[in-house]
């Protein structure tokens, strides 16, 4: 899904900038900007005692007004996360720490971080000389984040790890997130390339949203603050509605 979705990005991309016009230097055309893009993110506090640096790819967009200010949705697909902590399955396994299917002989088992964010979002691109479509972008958002633990049991099966009870090991957490970029932002004038590079800094207030946790054989009703940084390369394709002087751009 995700190779097809970058596919067609792709040539959306091709078809549009073969029809781009000049921007002039000095003036801020208002339209749409959207956004492909790719980071990697560090978990912190206890999100980093639970798993490791990964990745993630995002989908952006963004209004542009006359005056730079740029008006945004936002989803981010976060991946490639191993889990630290497996004593949370240390239950399942035998005296080694060895997973045991129904066979009675050891099973693969790979446990990662799987999550995903929306937002909505507001920002400013500040620009320091006559060229009004490069400089600082900032952008503040407001959404929701959700992660889980992805067990993913391969060609077998391992008591305790099936069906309905995946989601008493699973952690399925979610809540408010807020989160903040800054970072370079550079428009060509002919809208043929454009990106922005920065760090993006995320902070979630979340809980445990699974009514039982096997690993503790409790009810998880703690509140967590989720931290993540993350550093973000987005490719940007345009599309202008008008530039100061009344010309369209398609």
């Amino acid at each position: 899904m995700k190779k097809h979705l970058i596919f067609i990005f792709i040539l959306i991309v091709f078809h549009l900038s073969a029809q781009a016009q000049i921007v002039p230097k000095d003036s801020i055309p208002n339209g749409f900007l959207f956004g492909l893009g790719v980071g990697v993110s560090q978990p912190g506090g206890i999100l980093n005692d639970r798993f490791t640096t990964g990745g993630n790819l995002n989908f952006n967009a963004i209004y542009r007004a006359k005056n730079n200010f740029m008006f945004g949705l936002g989803a981010e697909q976060l991946f490639g996360n191993h889990l630290k902590d497996t004593s949370l399955f240390q239950s399942l396994k035998n005296n080694q720490g060895v997973f045991i299917d129904n066979n009675g002989v050891p099973a693969a088992v790979i446990l990662t971080g799987t999550g995903f964010t929306l937002k909505g979002s507001i920002g400013k691109l500040f620009t320091f000389n006559e060229n009004k479509n490069t400089g600082l972008y900032c952008r503040l958002s407001l959404g929701f984040l959700q992660h889980k633990i992805k067990i993913n049991v391969q060609d077998t099966k391992v008591p305790g790890l099936h069906d309905e009870y995946l989601k008493g090991y699973d952690h399925l957490t979610n809540g408010l997130y807020t989160s903040s970029f800054i970072g370079y932002m550079f428009l060509a004038r002919d809208g043929r390339f454009n990106f922005s590079l920065g760090l993006d800094y995320g902070l979630g207030f979340t809980k445990n949203r699974r009514s039982w946790s096997f690993d503790s054989n409790s009810i998880d009703n703690s509140s967590r603050l989720d931290h993540l940084l993350s550093i973000k390369l987005t490719y940007f394709l345009s599309l202008y509605l008008s530039n100061p002087e009344g010309d369209n751009y398609y």
